[in-house]
C-alpha cells in the first residue's frame, strides 16, 4: 500500500487548492498535519465530481447544520457524507440521509472503548481476539449513523448498539475500515 505523501504530490495541491471556495480552502489550510490538509482538499474535490457524475451538479454552496453537518443549500433533496483518516477518504452522495465514516485501524484502549460502548458491545470486545479492529467496526458504524442523523460526535454514543446495526454496511480493509449509513436500510 502507497503511502498517501506518495500518490497526491504537493504541487497538486497548490494548484488545486486556489480553485476551492475561500470556506473550504480555510478549512484546509487550518490542518497542521500534511496529511490531513491534504484529504480536506481531495474529500471536496471528490464530492465535486460525485455531486457532478449523479446528480449533474456543477455549482453548490456547503452549508452547515446545528451540529456541523454539510448539506448544500441550493440542492436541499440532495445529501453528502465525507471523512477522511490517514490512509484513505471516503465520499457518499446521495438522494437520501446518508453518513460514512473511514478511520484507521489503531491499538485498542479500555478506557475509550468504555467512554463509547454499550455493554453489550463491551462483553463483544472481552471476547474478541482482534479487539482493536472489531472496535473500529464498532466506532465507524457510530459515527456514519451519527453523520447520517446529523448529530455528529454530539450523540450519545453508548445509546448506539452496533450489534443491533446489521443494515449498515461495513467494508474492512488491511489498515481502515469503512461504514456507511444511509435512511432507506
Amino acid at each position: 500500500m502507497f503511502e498517501q505523501e506518495e500518490l497526491v504530490p504537493d504541487n497538486f495541491i497548490k494548484k488545486v487548492l486556489p480553485l476551492l471556495p475561500e470556506e473550504r480552502r480555510k478549512k484546509a489550510l487550518r490542518y497542521h498535519n500534511r496529511v490531513d490538509r491534504n484529504n480536506c482538499v481531495l474529500t471536496y474535490l471528490i464530492l465535486k465530481i460525485a455531486l457532478k457524475d449523479c446528480f449533474q451538479i456543477k455549482d453548490f454552496t456547503v452549508q452547515y447544520g446545528r451540529y456541523g453537518k454539510p448539506f448544500l443549500k441550493e440542492y436541499p433533496n440532495i445529501f453528502f457524507s465525507i471523512s477522511h483518516c490517514k490512509c484513505g477518504c471516503v465520499v457518499a452522495v446521495a438522494d437520501e440521509l446518508v453518513g460514512i465514516d473511514i478511520q484507521n485501524i489503531i491499538p485498542f484502549s479500555w478506557d475509550v472503548a468504555e467512554k463509547v460502548c454499550c455493554l453489550e458491545e463491551l462483553g463483544v470486545l472481552k471476547q474478541s481476539t482482534h479487539k482493536d479492529r472489531e472496535f473500529i467496526r464498532m466506532w465507524t458504524m457510530k459515527e456514519s449513523f451519527l453523520k447520517m442523523t446529523g448529530e455528529g460526535i454530539f450523540g450519545d454514543l453508548k445509546s448506539i448498539n452496533t450489534l443491533e446495526m446489521d443494515w449498515i454496511e461495513v467494508e474492512e480493509r488491511e489498515s481502515n475500515i469503512i461504514a456507511i449509513c444511509s435512511q432507506a436500510k
